[in-house]
């Protein structure tokens, strides 16, 4: 069994499976690759009962909801208008998280309340999954701890509270052994490295303001789909948002997909904090009344110098279970009254939609780092997943 702290080697063997080294016998491991150096010790970690650090890690309930907010508004500095503490904590998992705080609670600190000790980090997770390669070319979703609400305050940087925080997380996950792989979004680039996680995937902001040509057996299949838009922010359109945001995942390599507990908080809309935008509206597609895909979009209205409409939409999420619906939806999108220009965000760089609309000299692509993983349990990651073909390889990872 892999441990952090413990160097592994894996060997990769029939389709479809892996076995440790201790089944290695002569002849069979032909090649040996580090293929990774993964360093807590290096990225600075710190033994949180060490008398010389002065900080303490800490539970969190919903009584820490004002400090937790309060060093969130001080890390990220993002206000969302209207929103109340009760609707941004409801995505809160306080089970996930952990906190950090100074030792010396007891000092008075100038500007806050004496006795009071505020948060000076703090991180969460949340519980999702990930669509990784099964056997024989099929698909499989294996649990994934999802890292976020990452956070340290401003007068506190540089001390080791995030490391120990990573730390805590990290090895939490490996005790716990209900999840193999971590993953993230990276605010910064330069941070996660540190703490093992590599970039899996990219990500497209896609600009499309012309006509699509798919080939003709996708144009062919899409016929018989129908389109419908209704508001987002009901439950009813919330589950069923849910239901296929899983469903197309699972046929989506690579796809991260959040929990169900936080689905209908997830897209929760905030008059104050959309400003000029319409309130945001989803688009279903179906076939004979089956639910196939959907597509999140929001619009604002504008006109040019000469009264002609130029009005925006954004189309922040897709979900769809196969080309023909993907087809349908992205047609739909683009034929909107008084809608200039289309922006699809989230979209993957072997979309099919950006060859459709004539390939990145027709579009507008913006290109990203999007998700971030990094191996929590060596052996149930590597025999977790499937391989298109019998191989024969070894795999040594060292993780300190």
């Amino acid at each position: 069994m892999t441990a952090i702290g413990d160097p592994a080697v894996v060997v990769v063997g029939e389709e479809g499976s892996a076995v440790t080294d201790s089944t290695v016998t002569g002849g069979q491991a032909r090649e040996k690759s580090v293929v990774q150096w993964c360093s807590l010790r290096h990225a600075g970690a710190v033994n949180q009962t060490a008398k010389d650090w002065p900080y303490r890690l800490v539970e969190l309930t919903p009584n820490d909801a004002a400090r937790i907010l309060t060093l969130e508004d001080a890390v990220w500095f993002e206000i969302t208008p209207g929103a109340t503490v009760d609707q941004i904590m409801e995505v809160f998992d306080y089970s996930a998280s952990k906190g950090v705080e100074t030792k010396d609670d007891g000092q008075a600190i100038p500007g806050i309340s004496h006795g009071s000790a505020p948060l000076v980090g703090i991180y969460g997770a949340y519980a999702m999954h990930l669509t990784i390669p099964g056997a024989g070319g099929s698909l499989s979703r294996v649990p994934m701890s999802g890292l976020t609400w990452v956070g340290v305050h401003p007068d506190h940087r540089r001390r080791r509270i995030l490391s120990a925080m990573m730390t805590d997380h990290l090895h939490g996950l490996y005790q716990r052994g209900d999840v193999s792989v971590a993953g993230l979004w990276a605010a910064e680039v330069g941070i996660y490295g540190r703490y093992g996680y590599g970039p899996a995937s990219l990500e497209v902001m896609l600009t499309v303001d012309g006509e699509l040509t798919p080939p003709e057996h996708v144009t062919a299949a899409a016929k018989g789909i129908q389109t419908h838009m209704v508001p987002a922010h009901t439950a009813e359109a919330g589950a069923l948002i849910q239901d296929l945001h899983v469903a197309s995942a699972a046929r989506t390599l690579g796809t991260a997909t959040r929990p169900d507990s936080i689905a209908q908080s997830w897209f929760r809309d905030f008059s104050k904090a959309r400003g000029d935008k319409e309130p945001r509206q989803v688009l279903f597609a179906t076939r004979d009344g089956e639910p196939l895909g959907y597509a999140l979009v929001r619009r604002k209205s504008d006109w040019d110098d000469y009264n002609n409409p130029s009005g925006e939409m954004t189309v922040g999420e897709v979900g769809a279970v196969d080309s023909a619906t993907l087809l349908a939806l992205a047609k739909r999108l683009l034929d909107f009254d008084l809608i200039d220009k289309v922006k699809f965000y989230s979209r993957s760089t072997d979309d099919p939609l950006v060859w459709w609309a004539g390939g990145p000299r027709s579009t507008t692509m913006k290109v990203t780092d999007a998700l971030w993983l990094r191996l929590v349990d060596l052996q149930k990651a590597m025999s977790g997943r499937g391989y298109a073909a019998p191989c024969d390889m070894v795999i040594e990872v060292t993780d300190d």
